[in-house]
Protein backbone atom coordinates (compact mmCIF):
# COMPACT_ATOMS: atom_id res chain seq x y z
CA UNK A 1 0.00 0.00 0.00
CA UNK A 2 2.89 2.10 0.76
CA UNK A 3 4.30 2.10 -2.99
CA UNK A 4 0.45 3.19 -4.39
CA UNK A 5 -0.99 5.64 -1.40
CA UNK A 6 2.88 6.76 -0.64
CA UNK A 7 4.22 6.46 3.44
CA UNK A 8 2.50 8.55 5.74
CA UNK A 9 -1.03 7.56 4.53
CA UNK A 10 -1.87 6.17 7.76
CA UNK A 11 -1.23 10.24 9.24
CA UNK A 12 -3.51 11.28 7.09
CA UNK A 13 -6.12 8.78 8.15
CA UNK A 14 -5.71 9.55 11.41
CA UNK A 15 -6.16 13.01 11.12
CA UNK A 16 -8.89 14.94 11.39
CA UNK A 17 -9.19 16.23 7.94
CA UNK A 18 -12.72 15.96 7.00
CA UNK A 19 -11.82 14.21 3.72
CA UNK A 20 -8.59 12.29 4.37
CA UNK A 21 -9.68 10.93 8.24
CA UNK A 22 -10.75 7.42 8.28
CA UNK A 23 -12.98 6.69 11.33
CA UNK A 24 -12.19 2.97 11.29
CA UNK A 25 -8.44 3.90 11.58
CA UNK A 26 -8.70 5.82 14.51
CA UNK A 27 -10.84 3.48 16.32
CA UNK A 28 -8.54 0.83 15.75
CA UNK A 29 -5.79 3.00 17.10
CA UNK A 30 -8.09 4.15 19.80
CA UNK A 31 -8.83 0.55 20.69
CA UNK A 32 -5.27 -0.89 20.55
CA UNK A 33 -4.63 1.76 23.00
CA UNK A 34 -7.64 1.39 25.50
CA UNK A 35 -6.62 -2.49 25.81
CA UNK A 36 -2.97 -1.84 26.84
CA UNK A 37 -3.74 1.12 29.23
CA UNK A 38 -6.50 -1.29 30.92
CA UNK A 39 -4.08 -3.93 31.45
CA UNK A 40 -0.63 -1.41 32.03
CA UNK A 41 -2.64 1.81 34.10
CA UNK A 42 0.08 4.42 32.97
CA UNK A 43 2.37 3.92 30.08
CA UNK A 44 5.26 5.35 31.99
CA UNK A 45 8.93 3.99 31.95
CA UNK A 46 6.78 0.83 29.80
CA UNK A 47 8.54 -0.75 27.34
CA UNK A 48 6.52 -1.05 23.95
CA UNK A 49 6.84 -2.64 20.39
CA UNK A 50 4.77 -1.75 17.95
CA UNK A 51 5.20 -4.49 15.01
CA UNK A 52 4.05 -3.52 11.88
CA UNK A 53 4.47 0.19 12.89
CA UNK A 54 4.13 1.06 9.18
CA UNK A 55 4.55 4.86 8.85
CA UNK A 56 4.77 4.91 13.07
CA UNK A 57 1.26 6.64 13.86
CA UNK A 58 0.46 3.82 17.02
CA UNK A 59 3.92 4.37 17.74
CA UNK A 60 3.35 8.11 18.20
CA UNK A 61 0.45 7.28 20.50
CA UNK A 62 2.44 5.40 22.40
CA UNK A 63 5.51 8.30 22.85
CA UNK A 64 2.72 10.77 23.46
CA UNK A 65 1.56 8.23 26.82
CA UNK A 66 5.35 8.25 27.33
CA UNK A 67 6.23 4.49 26.69
CA UNK A 68 9.74 3.86 25.60
CA UNK A 69 8.49 2.95 22.20
CA UNK A 70 9.75 0.63 19.22
CA UNK A 71 8.52 0.31 15.83
CA UNK A 72 9.43 -2.47 13.24
CA UNK A 73 8.44 -2.97 9.97
CA UNK A 74 9.38 -4.49 6.38
CA UNK A 75 8.82 -1.29 4.74
CA UNK A 76 11.50 0.50 4.18
CA UNK A 77 9.49 3.86 2.78
CA UNK A 78 7.89 3.08 5.72
CA UNK A 79 10.04 3.27 8.54
CA UNK A 80 12.28 5.99 7.11
CA UNK A 81 8.71 8.13 6.89
CA UNK A 82 8.37 6.94 10.69
CA UNK A 83 11.60 8.30 11.69
CA UNK A 84 11.53 11.43 9.77
CA UNK A 85 7.85 12.36 11.07
CA UNK A 86 8.93 11.60 14.33
CA UNK A 87 12.06 13.38 14.36
CA UNK A 88 10.04 16.56 12.96
CA UNK A 89 7.65 15.96 16.64
CA UNK A 90 10.89 15.44 18.76
CA UNK A 91 10.21 11.36 19.14
CA UNK A 92 12.01 9.50 20.73
CA UNK A 93 10.88 6.28 18.94
CA UNK A 94 13.43 3.82 17.94
CA UNK A 95 12.38 2.27 14.39
CA UNK A 96 13.93 -0.71 12.71
CA UNK A 97 13.69 -2.19 8.93
CA UNK A 98 13.35 -5.83 10.17
CA UNK A 99 10.66 -9.22 9.98
CA UNK A 100 7.59 -9.25 13.13
CA UNK A 101 8.21 -12.93 12.87
CA UNK A 102 11.91 -12.72 13.42
CA UNK A 103 12.97 -9.25 15.56
CA UNK A 104 16.62 -9.45 16.52
CA UNK A 105 15.75 -8.19 20.53
CA UNK A 106 16.86 -10.38 23.25
CA UNK A 107 14.21 -12.57 25.13
CA UNK A 108 11.69 -11.19 27.39
CA UNK A 109 12.58 -7.52 25.97
CA UNK A 110 9.35 -5.43 26.34
CA UNK A 111 6.56 -4.99 28.76
CA UNK A 112 3.36 -5.17 25.64
CA UNK A 113 3.57 -5.86 22.46
CA UNK A 114 0.95 -4.40 20.07
CA UNK A 115 0.37 -5.44 16.61
CA UNK A 116 -2.28 -3.50 14.66
CA UNK A 117 -3.87 -5.16 11.39
CA UNK A 118 -0.86 -6.92 10.42
CA UNK A 119 -1.36 -10.81 10.93
CA UNK A 120 -3.88 -11.21 7.76
CA UNK A 121 -0.84 -10.36 6.01
CA UNK A 122 1.33 -13.04 7.09
CA UNK A 123 1.61 -16.62 5.21
CA UNK A 124 2.50 -18.14 8.96
CA UNK A 125 0.64 -16.56 11.43
CA UNK A 126 2.29 -18.88 13.98
CA UNK A 127 5.44 -17.15 13.48
CA UNK A 128 4.38 -14.04 14.61
CA UNK A 129 3.20 -15.44 17.69
CA UNK A 130 5.69 -17.09 18.93
CA UNK A 131 7.98 -14.10 18.15
CA UNK A 132 5.76 -11.75 20.10
CA UNK A 133 5.58 -14.46 22.72
CA UNK A 134 9.38 -14.91 23.34
CA UNK A 135 9.60 -10.94 22.94
CA UNK A 136 6.93 -10.18 26.20
CA UNK A 137 8.26 -10.52 29.88
CA UNK A 138 6.58 -12.50 32.20
CA UNK A 139 3.12 -10.91 32.85
CA UNK A 140 3.37 -8.57 30.01
CA UNK A 141 0.55 -7.63 27.60
CA UNK A 142 -0.19 -7.76 23.91
CA UNK A 143 -3.03 -6.61 21.72
CA UNK A 144 -3.60 -8.30 18.28
CA UNK A 145 -5.79 -6.58 16.29
CA UNK A 146 -7.14 -7.77 12.77
CA UNK A 147 -10.43 -7.25 10.62
CA UNK A 148 -13.11 -9.84 11.73
CA UNK A 149 -14.09 -12.15 8.56
CA UNK A 150 -17.61 -11.98 7.32
CA UNK A 151 -17.83 -14.28 4.28
CA UNK A 152 -16.30 -17.42 3.46
CA UNK A 153 -12.98 -15.93 1.41
CA UNK A 154 -10.83 -12.55 2.65
CA UNK A 155 -12.15 -9.88 1.02
CA UNK A 156 -9.20 -7.56 1.37
CA UNK A 157 -6.85 -8.63 -1.80
CA UNK A 158 -3.79 -8.17 0.60
CA UNK A 159 -4.87 -10.63 3.24
CA UNK A 160 -3.60 -14.10 3.53
CA UNK A 161 -5.78 -14.75 6.46
CA UNK A 162 -9.20 -13.31 7.73
CA UNK A 163 -10.73 -15.38 10.88
CA UNK A 164 -14.20 -15.48 12.64
CA UNK A 165 -13.79 -14.58 16.10
CA UNK A 166 -13.68 -17.72 17.42
CA UNK A 167 -11.07 -19.08 14.91
CA UNK A 168 -8.71 -15.90 15.83
CA UNK A 169 -9.11 -16.73 19.50
CA UNK A 170 -8.36 -20.80 18.69
CA UNK A 171 -5.31 -19.21 16.53
CA UNK A 172 -3.92 -16.60 19.73
CA UNK A 173 -4.99 -19.01 22.35
CA UNK A 174 -2.12 -21.41 21.38
CA UNK A 175 0.36 -19.16 22.39
CA UNK A 176 -1.70 -17.46 25.01
CA UNK A 177 -3.88 -19.71 26.71
CA UNK A 178 -5.51 -16.65 28.38
CA UNK A 179 -6.43 -14.69 25.64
Amino acid sequence: KYQTRGAGYHWELNSMHPLKMNAYVKARYRKCLELLGNKLGEFQDLKIVDLGCGDGVLTYELVKRNAESFGIDTAEEAIAFAKEKHQSLNSPAIFLVESCCQTGFDDDSFDAVVCSDVIEHLQKPTELLEEIKRLLKPGGVVVISTPIRLPDIPVAEMHVNEWFPEEFKELVGKNFPEA
